[in-house]
């Protein structure tokens, strides 16, 4: 009997078990077919007027960083504030780049007095000293050495010690070096500075004075000056941080754009390249507000596609004197696009896109009512509708509603879009 229980038991844990967690699926989803909406596609006259999408930037732009360490002492400019070229912006604490140009250049002036003493040679005063001082050391060596030689013959004659002789000698000896070395002063004095010297000191003045220069440079570096004319957009420190420049390049400060003029980056597919290299100037359009729009001038046209899209960047700089352009707008390139051709376009609403894959959309197989996804290639956009220039074809049946609540490999209810046309022949996109 408990036996009997406990098998019980344990079939009953395992029927609850199983019961909580509901079987999961990998294959395609059979058990209720989800209704979808359809278009056929087809060939179309695409109209005149194209229409590339893009995004504004400020046509200068920067990250102001100081080039000195210290603490800023003052900030002379508000967010939003427009500056001139040269306008200062934040100080810093400026005390220890002033001394250290007071001690540089008065190491120029001792540097360069004492150039300007070997350049002016020696003096009248100090040649007649250095004569006086030869005569005076002559006239010591004569009198000595008369001394020594009557001393000698005393020793001589025992009359006096050799001790007294000793003392003599050395008198005569110290006033004989006296002598010679009055005489080399004399003639350094006639002779004046040595060629060697006075280049010498003409190059320590020059390294003062450029010691000098790097200092009045580093105490100008102190306040950090708008390289050109714009706006400040954003203040990145306050009053007493401390600056520092090494080792990780240094402390931004200020972020200053020009809006003066704005550049418009427009994504171009492969099929308008050649084209648009031709267009001198551009029609740029506000994509919120049409009545915000210029005539802008084709800067440059990138050669290296989008991994993602497959587009290529279009840069057109545009006037915008009065600020209507900001930075980061949506914006759109309007251009006429020349004689009608045939083209398939799909709604914006039927692109889908994975992060950091290419654009697909979804499509349904007739035969088996199963959902497809097919990448796609991006053309030019006019309206809500974009063209695609690869990947689809004549009479295939895309999904405009209802593709949110499918993925690739579901059999679903096919219902045609309210106005759609009947299918006509395949034919492919080249």
């Amino acid at each position: 009997m408990q036996r009997y229980r406990f098998v019980s038991w344990l079939g009953l844990a395992i029927l609850t078990v199983t019961g909580c967690y509901p079987q999961t699926s990998t294959g395609p989803r059979e058990a209720a077919l989800r209704p979808v909406e359809v278009v056929p596609l087809h060939h179309e006259s695409v109209s005149e007027t194209l229409t590339l999408l893009g995004l504004t930037e400020p046509w200068q732009q920067t990250v102001l960083y100081f080039e000195v360490p210290g603490v800023v002492a003052e900030l002379l400019v508000e967010e939003g504030d427009l500056v001139e070229a040269t306008t200062p912006l934040v100080h810093l604490v400026p005390e220890d780049f002033q001394l250290a140009v007071a001690e540089a250049e008065a190491q120029v002036t001792a540097a360069e007095a004492r150039l300007n003493l070997l350049q002016e040679g020696t003096r009248k005063e100090d040649l007649e000293a250095a004569r006086a001082a030869h005569a005076r050391a002559t006239v010591r060596t004569a009198y000595w050495a008369a001394e020594y030689d009557r001393i000698k013959k005393l020793f001589q004659r025992n009359v006096i010690s050799a001790s007294e002789l000793q003392q003599v000698q050395r008198e005569h000896a110290a006033a004989d070096q006296e002598q010679r070395l009055t005489k080399a002063e004399l003639d350094r004095a006639v002779a004046g500075p040595r060629r060697q010297e006075i280049e010498a000191a003409a190059a320590e003045s020059q390294a003062r004075q450029q010691a000098a220069a790097l200092a009045r440079r580093q105490l100008d570096k102190a306040t950090l000056r708008a390289p050109f004319r714009g706006r400040v957009e954003k203040r990145l420190v306050d009053v007493g941080t401390y600056i520092n420049v090494f080792p990780t390049g240094g402390v931004p400060v200020v972020q200053l754009v020009d809006l003066g003029q704005i550049d418009a980056v427009v994504s171009v597919p492969e099929a308008l390249l050649e084209r648009l290299a031709a267009e001198p100037q551009i029609e740029i359009v506000s994509a919120v507000d049409p009545r915000v729009r210029a005539r802008g001038k084709v800067i440059a046209l990138g050669r290296v596609a989008d991994p993602t899209t497959g587009t290529y960047p279009l840069r057109v700089r545009i006037p915008n004197p009065d600020g209507r352009f900001t930075a980061e707008m949506v914006v759109k390139a309007e251009m006429a696009g020349g004689a009608p051709r045939q083209a398939i376009r799909v709604p914006w609403t039927a692109l889908q896109r994975a992060y950091g894959q290419a654009p697909y959309v979804l499509l349904v197989d007739p035969k088996e009512s199963r959902v497809v996804a097919r990448r796609v290639k991006l053309g030019p956009a006019t309206g809500d509708r974009v063209e695609i220039a690869g990947g689809l074809s004549d009479g295939e049946l895309l999904i405009v509603a209802g593709g949110d609540r499918v993925v690739e490999g579901d059999r679903v209810k096919v219902q045609r879009a309210p106005g759609a046309a009947a299918p006509r022949s395949r034919r492919p996109v080249p």
